[in-house]
């Protein structure tokens, strides 16, 4: 993780990525996209989504950096955070306090 530090872009966010999101108390959808394509991919579902639950609030969550401040991603979504690090303890520090009701994934990039 360390190296992560050592790139601007790496460094972009850096908290999200071990698992300090500030989101507790949130209750929602979580949709992830792993980089801009996928979440442009899910733009078209995301507007179906806001036509059908306005009410609703939605987590994107990205594992690149570049989608963080898109606006038409921003218009759709209440929240963005990048992914944490595929490590236990930051998944469960960034999920800590949510109340996730629905999680549509459109693009994981785990390799297992």
């Amino acid at each position: 993780y360390p190296v992560f530090r050592l790139h601007r872009r790496g460094r972009i966010r850096i908290g999200d990525r071990y698992g300090w999101w500030g989101l507790r108390g949130f209750s929602g959808t979580w949709f992830h996209g792993a980089s801009a394509g996928e979440v442009q991919g899910l733009l078209p579902v995301l507007r179906r989504y806001r036509e059908r639950r306005p009410e609703a609030r939605i987590l994107l969550t990205v594992t690149s950096p570049t989608v963080l401040d898109d606006p038409n991603v921003r218009e759709l979504v209440d929240e963005v955070r990048i992914l944490p690090f595929d490590q236990p303890r930051f998944i469960r520090r960034a999920l800590d306090g949510l109340t996730i009701e629905e999680v549509v994934i459109g693009e994981t990039e785990i390799w297992p």
